[in-house]
């Protein structure tokens, strides 16, 4: 049934030409790991460092979890499973690894859904979200690498870890003592997937000589999860012991500092930190490393780092 819809979808897609097939590119981008990480640290620099934090801890229980899923059910992609499914060459080359559960689906939900969860204003603005949810799922099947079940899977899994996400969250503001435990019990879920990914034994099916899946590319993948979480949970926590920025109070050119040296600061990493990392740590372990960087600076370095400026600034202007 799965692979019928896909089938259906695929004629639509292809009946209607490269302006549908290049609008779906675009929305499924706004599921995609690298938007929604850097969404998730706008919103806790600039817009409700509240909720920022709790999308990350969503961001981060979701991406643990549907990287679990992946590693354990080892499905095969769609065009895989049946020859009849053509995917879309604008998402092909970004669908590797295995299909279930769809991770673009979940950290679409995780994300977008925390916000519409945790976000303040017009009823609309807490609808939109959810909106954009339902079209990042529509787009993965419609670009044909993703079968419904699997998207399916994946929103249940973001659902599920903004529920999460905003427990803990809830839990910590009523007792803030509890931020180490909850920081403790996210690295241990880390090493426990880290763990796993190394230890499990993966499918060895061949097309052509070569592996239809690389159990190293899923195991990068865990890493890469693994990372993000230790990362922004340590920065997470380090910013809250020694540093304790403001949202509510900023004035917008102290926000606007923020975002853009945020900003540099993770092209920084990506271009100069990741490769020297990689380069001396090797494909998986250096992926981890550079997404606990990204955790630790988004989390804690920008923050601290334009604070300082920016109080040291007025105390210079006060001084004249």
């Amino acid at each position: 049934m799965d692979v019928e819809v896909l089938l259906v979808l695929q004629e639509l897609r292809e009946a209607a030409g490269p302006v549908l097939e290049h609008a779906a590119a675009l929305v499924t981008e706004l599921g995609s790991g690298t938007l929604c990480l850097v969404a998730v640290l706008v919103v806790y620099w600039a817009v409700d460092k509240r909720l920022g934090a709790s999308l990350a801890l969503s961001f981060g229980i979701g991406s643990l979890v549907v990287q679990a899923l992946k590693v354990t059910v080892c499905c095969y992609r769609p065009w895989v499973r049946d020859p009849r499914v053509v995917p879309s060459e604008l998402a092909v080359d970004g669908a590797t690894g295995y299909s279930f559960p769809s991770g673009h689906s979940q950290q679409a939900a995780s994300v977008w859904g925390g916000v519409a969860a945790g976000g303040r204003g017009p009823a609309w603005l807490r609808v939109a979200p959810w909106a954009l949810v339902a079209l990042v799922g529509l787009s993965r099947c419609l670009l044909g690498v993703h079968t419904p079940q699997d998207v399916l899977a994946g929103l249940a899994v973001g659902v599920a870890s903004v529920w999460a996400g905003r427990a803990r969250w809830r839990a910590v503001e009523d007792e803030p003592s509890r931020d180490l435990a909850v920081a403790l019990a996210g690295a241990l879920a880390a090493a426990g997937l880290v763990a796993y990914a190394l230890l499990r034994p993966y499918p060895v099916d061949r097309v052509g000589g070569g592996l239809l899946v690389d159990p190293v590319e899923m195991q990068t993948d865990c890493f890469r999860a693994a990372g993000i979480v230790l990362g922004t949970l340590a920065g997470w926590l380090g910013e809250r012991r020694l540093v304790d920025f403001d949202t509510d109070a900023a004035p917008a050119a102290l926000r606007a500092w923020r975002v853009a040296a945020g900003v540099a600061c993770l092209l920084a990493v990506v271009l100069v930190v990741q490769p020297a990392l990689i380069g001396a740590l090797g494909e998986r372990w250096g992926y981890l490393a550079t997404y606990v960087v990204v955790g630790l600076a988004g989390m804690l370095g920008v923050p601290a780092a334009v604070e300082a400026a920016w109080y040291a600034a007025r105390r210079r202007r006060a001084g004249r």
